[in-house]
C-alpha cells in the first residue's frame, strides 16, 4: 500500500483535498484519514494501517491550522513518516497574504529548507495562488448550482467578475473575498466554516475543474497539486 501525507493550512483545504482525492481515484481501495494538529506540538500520529490489505492507497490529510505551520509540520514529521514507509509528503498552503510578485522568492526559501533535510526527495510544497478558493472560482457554473440566481452572467453583470474568462489565480488578489461578494448577491454568507466548504465542494463540477480549466490555461497551481497527488511513483 502506498502512503501519502498531505499537510494543509486549514479546514477548507482539508475538506476540499479529501473530496478531490475521491474524485480522482474513486472510493474503491482508497482510504483518506483526517488529522488535526492542536497546540504547540506538531508531532502527529501515523495513520492506522491495520486494515492495509483492504486498500492500495492511503492518504493522511493533516490540518495544521495556519499557513505558517505547514512547512514546519512537514519537516518535523518527515523522519518518522519516512521510517514508517510513507511514499510522499505534500504541503499545500495559500500564497496570500504574500503578494503575487513574491511567489518565486517564497518558493525558493521553502525549497532551500526542504533541500537541507534527509527526506528532501519525498517532500513537496504547492502554493495555491492566491488562495485555494481561486481553484473553486475556475468552475463558472459552481454558484448557479449553489443557488439558481447566481449565474455566471449575473455575476459578471453585477460584480464584473468574469468567471468564464478570468484566470482566478491572476485576476483576483483575495479569492475568498470574491466568493463572499458572490454569495452576498443571493443573501448568503461565506465564512470558511465546514458547512460552507462542504456546500461548495459538493457543487463543484470536477470535470470542469480538471479538464476545462486546464484547456483554458487556468489555475496552474491546481494542476501542480494534481501532479503531486497523482504521480506517486
Amino acid at each position: 500500500m502506498k502512503r501519502v501525507a498531505i499537510f494543509v493550512e486549514g479546514q477548507t483545504e482539508k475538506i476540499f483535498v479529501g473530496k478531490l482525492i475521491y474524485q480522482i481515484y474513486g472510493y474503491q481501495g482508497i482510504k483518506v484519514v483526517n488529522e488535526e494538529i492542536n497546540g504547540k506540538s506538531m508531532f502527529i500520529r501515523l495513520a492506522d494501517d491495520s486494515d492495509a490489505d483492504a486498500f492500495h492507497l492511503l492518504f493522511q490529510v493533516v490540518d495544521v491550522g495556519t499557513d505558517e505551520r505547514v512547512l514546519s509540520a512537514m519537516l518535523e514529521n518527515a523522519p518518522h513518516m519516512a521510517d514508517a514507509g510513507y511514499n510522499k509528503i505534500v504541503g499545500l498552503r495559500d500564497l496570500y497574504p504574500e503578494v503575487r510578485e513574491d511567489k518565486a522568492s517564497v518558493i525558493a526559501i521553502i525549497q532551500e529548507l526542504i533541500d537541507e533535510t534527509e527526506q528532501a526527495e519525498m517532500l513537496r510544497m504547492v502554493l495555491a495562488i492566491m488562495e485555494v478558493e481561486a481553484w473553486f472560482l475556475a468552475d463558472p457554473g459552481l454558484f448557479e448550482r449553489v443557488t439558481p440566481q447566481l449565474t455566471a452572467d449575473h455575476i459578471k453583470t453585477t460584480l464584473k467578475y468574469d468567471l468564464e474568462e478570468d484566470d482566478p489565480e491572476l485576476a483576483y488578489k483575495h479569492p475568498a473575498n470574491v466568493i463572499k461578494d458572490i454569495y452576498h448577491l443571493a443573501g448568503l454568507l461565506y465564512r470558511k466554516k465546514a458547512d460552507d466548504t462542504y456546500k461548495i465542494t459538493e457543487n463543484i463540477d470536477y470535470n470542469t475543474l480538471c479538464l476545462d480549466a486546464q484547456e483554458k490555461g487556468k489555475i496552474d497551481s491546481f494542476f501542480r497539486f494534481m501532479d503531486e497527488i497523482e504521480n506517486l511513483e
